[in-house]
C-alpha cells in the first residue's frame, strides 16, 4: 500500500519534475519499480481527483460570494432607505419647531442646533452611513476613521474574526485580505485559491489548518519556513522549529507551543525579547512582563492573551 505521505511527495514534485524524472530518484532512494509506478499513479490520480474537486469548490463558492454581495447590497439600499425617511422626519420637525418658535424663544435656539445638525448629516451622508454600519456590526465603527488603508482593512479583519462575523470582512478594500477573512471565517479552502498575493495565500491556508487542526492542510503552504511553522505547531513539534531559518518565524514558532503546552522554558527559546517576555508574562498570568515589552503591538497582543486566559480559566 502506497503511504499518503509519499504521494503528498510525488504531487509536489510533480510541480517541476515529470514522471520519468521521480521515478528514477524514487527508485535510486531504494523503492521498487512497482511501487514507484504506483505511487506516481496515485499521486497522478490524486492531483487530478483534487484539481475537479478544487473547480467545482469555487463555482460554489463564486455563486456564495455573489450571494453575500447582493445580500450586502441589499443592507445598503435599506439603510439608504432609512436616512431618506429620516431626513424627510427631520425636514417635517424642523418645519413644525419654526412654527412654534414665533412663540416661545427657546425653540429658536433649539431650531438652530437641528438645522445645524441636519446639514452636518446630508453634508457627511456617506460618513453616517459607514458609521452607522459599524455601530450596527458593535466594534468596527472604531476602525472607521483610520487614515492608513492597510492598518484600516486588518482592524476590519481582526475584529471580524474575533467576533466570527464574516459581514464585516466585506468593509475590507483589499480584496486578497478579504478573500483571507471570509476563507478563515468559514474554513473555505477554495477562497485561498482565489488569492493573488503569495503571502496572504500561505497565510490563509496557514490559518485554516492551525484553526481546523488538518496538518494536510500544511502542505499547500509554499515549501520552506511557513510551512515548518504550521506542521510543528500543529504537531507541538519543537524540532521542526529548529529548522526555520527567518528568525522572526522561528520565534513564533516556539511562542505558539509554548503557549499550547504552558511550557515556560520554552520560552527561553525565543530571541525577540519582547516574544520572550509576552510569552512568560501569559503562562504565569503577569502582566508585569507586558508592561516591560518596547514594541507596542506586542505589549497589547501580551495584555490581551493574559485577559483572555484569565476569562477561560
Amino acid at each position: 500500500m502506497v503511504s499518503k505521505r509519499l504521494i503528498n511527495y510525488i504531487r509536489e514534485d510533480l510541480k517541476s519534475h515529470d514522471k520519468e524524472e521521480i521515478k528514477k530518484i524514487l527508485v535510486e532512494q531504494g523503492y521498487p519499480e512497482e511501487l514507484a509506478d504506483n505511487a506516481i499513479k496515485d499521486a497522478v490520480e490524486a492531483s487530478e481527483q483534487e484539481k475537479g474537486t478544487k473547480i467545482k469548490e469555487e463555482q460554489k463558492e463564486k455563486g456564495n460570494i455573489k450571494k453575500l454581495e447582493e445580500e450586502r447590497e441589499s443592507k445598503k439600499e435599506q439603510l439608504n432607505t432609512k436616512a431618506e425617511e429620516s431626513k424627510k422626519k427631520l425636514k417635517g420637525l424642523k418645519k413644525k419647531t419654526i412654527e412654534n418658535a414665533r412663540k416661545n424663544s427657546k425653540v429658536l435656539i433649539l431650531i438652530l442646533i437641528m438645522i445645524i445638525l441636519g446639514a452636518s448629516f446630508f453634508v457627511f451622508k456617506d460618513f453616517f452611513d459607514d458609521m452607522f454600519y459599524g455601530i450596527a456590526t458593535k466594534k468596527s465603527n472604531k476602525c472607521d476613521m483610520i487614515s492608513d488603508y492597510w492598518e484600516r482593512d486588518n482592524c476590519y479583519e481582526k475584529i471580524a474574526l474575533e467576533t466570527k462575523n464574516a459581514d464585516i470582512c466585506y468593509k475590507i478594500g483589499d480584496k486578497d485580505l478579504r478573500f483571507h477573512c471570509i476563507g478563515v471565517l468559514n474554513f473555505d479552502l477554495s477562497l485561498c485559491e482565489l488569492i493573488e498575493k503569495q503571502g496572504i495565500k500561505d497565510w490563509c491556508y496557514e490559518d485554516i489548518a492551525l484553526e481546523t487542526g488538518n496538518v494536510d492542510i500544511c502542505y499547500k503552504t509554499g515549501e520552506g519556513d511557513l510551512r515548518l511553522y504550521c506542521i510543528g505547531v500543529l504537531n507541538l513539534d519543537l524540532s521542526l522549529c529548529e529548522l526555520i531559518e527567518e528568525q522572526g518565524i522561528k520565534d513564533w514558532c516556539y511562542e505558539d507551543i509554548a503557549l499550547e503546552t504552558e511550557n515556560i522554558s520554552i520560552c527561553y527559546k525565543i530571541q525577540d525579547n519582547d516574544l520572550n517576555l509576552a510569552c512568560v508574562g501569559i503562562i504565569n498570568f503577569n502582566s508585569s512582563s507586558c508592561e516591560l515589552i518596547e514594541k507596542q503591538k506586542v505589549k497589547n497582543w501580551c495584555y490581551e492573551r493574559i485577559a483572555e486566559r484569565k476569562e477561560n480559566n
